[in-house]
């Protein structure tokens, strides 16, 4: 470090020039080359990595790569119009039929039933069935329009969310079954309500 040092004066710049078959000549022709190698690799960007640093960058390197390829190879789930067909539980009633069915080719039949008292649907109680209608905008789709107009409700944008269907509003409706579906028979009846006195129940 000091010979180093040493080679950076201009004095010692000017002897290596002028006095280069001495021994204090060679010195100096030494730091020169030393300074010139310097020089060169400052101007190229070659630094050489801190001991420790290039196995680190080494390791994050490898850790990147890695991440990019399982991401890449991840599976993508595929979805149809069988994957929406089936029975549903509704959390916000409970033991309430919740079903869709294949109707025309992205077209859905969504039947329910809902308890004129409360939430819960039991033998017990008076129960109110409705049907609604839900489009899909094409056939691999995981959004779902769906009218509740029918229920006194607006129409929305549902969404598959692995297991199920999840509402704006965060209520989810859980697949538990798969129901009838485009083999199946189509089904009959106008979207509304098909029975009840106590009119639209709610979602």
């Amino acid at each position: 470090q000091a010979q180093e040092s040493a080679c950076s004066s201009p004095g010692h710049l000017a002897l290596a020039m002028s006095a280069p078959r001495s021994r204090s000549g060679r010195c100096h022709a030494r730091c020169l080359g030393l300074l010139l190698a310097i020089t060169a690799g400052l101007r190229g960007g070659a630094f050489l990595a801190a001991p420790g640093q290039e196995t680190a960058m080494g390791r994050r390197g490898a850790l990147s790569l890695g991440v990019s390829a399982a991401l890449a190879a991840a599976p993508v789930q595929a979805i149809d119009m069988d994957t929406w067909a089936g029975d549903y539980d509704d959390p916000q009633h409970p033991g309430c039929k919740r079903r869709l069915i294949i109707a025309t080719e992205r077209v859905f039949l969504i039947n329910g039933k809902d308890a004129t008292s409360g939430k819960k649907c039991t033998p017990q109680k008076e129960i109110v069935s409705w049907s609604l209608q839900g489009v899909l905008p094409s056939l691999d789709s995981t959004e779902m329009s769906i009218d509740f107009a029918p229920k006194g409700g607006p129409k929305l944008t549902a969404t598959w969310d692995g297991d199920g269907i999840l509402f704006p509003d965060g209520n989810k409706w859980t697949k538990t079954s798969a129901g009838p579906t485009s083999s199946g028979p189509k089904p009959k009846g106008v979207v509304g309500f098909s029975q009840g006195t106590n009119g639209p129940a709610r979602r």
